[in-house]
């Protein structure tokens, strides 16, 4: 009798994982900031804002407010909801956050995933 070896393999590519680098790199291409400072726990100046824009474009996709609240640094879904509902009202009332926005659910809509 033999015993069975558990075959080691990768896991299968995470297209989540691209899309996610995708939308946080073109908000700080366009921003400015870095990755650390975007996905740190700091609610000064424009980041608040940026992070907002980052889960309208990560729900537009389809993603539950505790996926997106991981992948904005491990914050929790309440955080998530409550940036949701504070970017609906800057997209109406702060100039150009709506347009960003728009850009970055073009990415989603464009994104193909890895090649």
């Amino acid at each position: 009798m033999t015993l069975h070896q558990p075959t080691l393999f990768a896991p299968p590519p995470f297209p989540a994982l691209g899309l996610r680098n995708a939308i946080l790199g073109e908000v700080c291409r366009a921003s400015g900031v870095t990755m650390r400072e975007l996905l740190s726990q700091r609610r000064k100046g424009e980041l608040p804002r940026l992070r907002w824009a980052a889960m309208v474009a990560f729900r537009h996709a389809g993603f539950s407010h505790p996926q997106i609240g991981r992948m904005l640094g491990d914050r929790d879904h309440t955080t998530v909801m409550h940036g949701l509902a504070r970017a609906d009202i800057h997209r109406l009332i702060t100039p150009g956050f709506d347009e960003f926005c728009r850009s970055l659910i073009a990415i989603v809509d464009g994104w193909r995933g890895p090649e």
